[in-house]
């Protein structure tokens, strides 16, 4: 999962401090891989500053479980995403199961799991 923020949280769901912080939660729960990115770019001047607290408060509870990481612009967002999925895909057992297996039928799936990822 890889979730992307700039000002806003979202909208409380009652449990959870937005729809997105309750599907981020649940995903990590079940032990799936999970990255949060914050953009660092200037604020707009309408910004909604109740939204902007709610996410600052977040942001300091993903950076305690290392889940969060910070980009400037889209340039170095590409260059994370592109650092997160490399890593990943060494790090997946399953992937590599895959492109360690010497069947054709393996290589054919690992080749449509990377172009998935």
């Amino acid at each position: 999962m890889i979730a992307i923020f700039w000002t806003r949280l979202g909208t409380e769901t009652g449990e959870y401090a937005s729809g997105t912080v309750e599907e981020i939660f649940k995903h990590c729960e079940k032990n799936k891989l999970a990255s949060i990115y914050i953009s660092k770019r200037s604020y707009p001047d309408n910004i909604n500053l109740v939204q902007l607290q709610l996410l600052r408060d977040q942001t300091q509870l993903w950076l305690n479980e290392g889940l969060l990481d910070f980009y400037e612009d889209h340039s170095s967002f590409k260059q994370k995403i592109k650092d997160h999925l490399s890593l990943q895909i060494q790090n997946n057992e399953y992937i590599q199961s895959l492109l360690t297996n010497n069947s054709t039928s393996s290589l054919k799936e690992s080749a449509g799991v990377l172009q998935l990822l």
